[in-house]
């Protein structure tokens, strides 16, 4: 996973992140072959995303739009992160998910 600063001149990546599947966590005989070192653990997709978004903010990094795809749109956590670090999010959400969300009242 990676989080790169993106302006009209280019795109920078500031944090990259392998993600490793909670099986692969849990199997020591696999993760000594690949020389996973033991303090990385599972996380998921959301938690790593939160992470370099909080070390961004946290480095003072210009801030901008946080481009998310529709298997992170969903999270809560994630969308009242970027908003706390007051970076709008724009993300592609389910169609049903759209749907639900034009009933509610404003």
């Amino acid at each position: 996973m990676s989080l790169p600063l993106v302006n009209a001149d280019g795109s920078l990546p500031v944090a990259y992140r392998l993600y490793l599947p909670q099986a692969w966590a849990a199997d020591e005989a696999r993760r000594k072959k690949a020389g996973v070192p033991e303090e990385i653990g599972f996380q998921t997709k959301i938690e790593i995303a939160l992470d370099q978004i909080s070390a961004a903010h946290a480095a003072d990094l210009p801030r901008g739009p946080v481009l998310m795809d529709a298997g992170y749109g969903p999270h809560i956590d994630l969308r009242t992160a970027t908003h706390h670090h007051h970076a709008p999010t724009i993300d592609r959400r389910p169609r049903r998910q759209i749907a639900a969300m034009s009933l509610l009242p404003r």
